[in-house]
């Protein structure tokens, strides 16, 4: 299917509005995204099956389980988000202007994610389970990633201020 534009479109389709170009910007901003996406994801599919080939069963279970452990926490993080949302979109409960700080952001995701290597590593003090200890240690690290960088942005910002 082409692109169909102003000049060949059918008698049917309306002009183009002036939102076009804010369109064609967006699907130009996500195309770009996706390319390190992409590649993020071929290095880890890559890396897990190195790790699978060299016939290590333990580092594969804890690098499948930092991957998977990284990306459980952050789905139930944003299904909270759009929970929090759509009751703010409704007015439900939520009033007023609502803006985070960029450094206030980071470092609630570095609570939600050492939430969740706390109780990965409570899991895996229960079964054992090496893939439970790569999920804390994912979401563990991740969560002081986090935090480091919280603490950097609030500090550039308080010089900003000043």
């Amino acid at each position: 299917m082409g692109v169909v534009s102003a000049a060949t479109a059918p008698a049917t389709n309306p002009a183009p509005t002036a939102a076009a170009p804010t369109v064609v910007a967006t699907v130009a901003r996500v195309a770009c995204m996706c390319v390190p996406a992409f590649v993020h994801i071929a290095l880890v599919v890559g890396l897990l099956l190195m790790i699978y080939e060299l016939n290590i069963p333990a580092g594969f279970a804890v690098a499948l389980g930092m991957f998977v452990g990284i990306q459980l926490a952050n789905h139930c993080r944003h299904i909270r988000n759009l929970f929090v949302f759509s009751y703010a979109r409704r007015s439900a409960g939520v009033s007023g202007k609502i803006q985070y700080a960029h450094w206030l952001s980071l470092r609630l995701s570095s609570v939600d994610f050492f939430c969740f290597g706390v109780l990965f590593l409570i899991f895996f003090l229960f079964w054992g389970h090496l893939f439970m200890l790569g999920a804390a240690l994912g979401c563990l690290s991740l969560a002081i990633r986090h935090l480091i960088d919280s603490v950097k942005k609030r500090k550039l910002l308080s010089r900003d201020e000043t």
